[in-house]
């Protein structure tokens, strides 16, 4: 009874850390500038290489749970939490008043240097946004 009790506090242990060191490098990985790189139509593969107002666009994470973004010349505010197993980004508390329910992105992928995102995968036209690390960073 004693080796089963002292095996299962083991493996709990071991599920947590890697948990833990999971979200760790999610996290780490995730906050960052990431600049957008390309398009792509999810149901035929199709890349598109964005105008260069488009090219423009960023997104920042902060591990203070802040972010920034910038779309067709508006910069907005907020907050964001993850949900790693979902993979998925919650953002909300926009300082925008136009932008009034959570946006969430799901992800596609996530390494240190390729992110890629998209707003609705249930849609018939999925676009997949992807971003690579670029660009200074918006706040000291």
């Amino acid at each position: 009874m004693n080796h089963f009790l002292l095996t299962a506090i083991i493996i709990l242990t071991g599920i947590n850390y890697s948990t833990a060191q999971t979200r760790d490098i999610f996290r780490t990985n995730l906050c960052q500038r990431w600049q957008l790189s390309e398009l792509e139509i999810k149901a035929s593969g199709k890349k598109i290489t964005p105008d260069k107002k488009m090219l423009q666009n960023f997104l920042e994470f902060d591990p203070d749970g802040t972010f920034r973004s910038f779309e067709d010349g508006v910069m907005v505010n907020g907050k964001w939490k993850a949900d790693e197993i979902k993979m998925e980004i919650v953002n909300t508390d926009f300082d925008n008043q136009n932008i009034t329910s959570p946006l969430i992105f799901t992800i596609v992928s996530l390494t240190n240097t390729h992110l890629a995102i998209t707003t609705n995968p249930n849609a018939e036209k999925v676009i997949i946004m992807h971003y690579v690390v670029g660009g200074m960073k918006s706040k000291p």
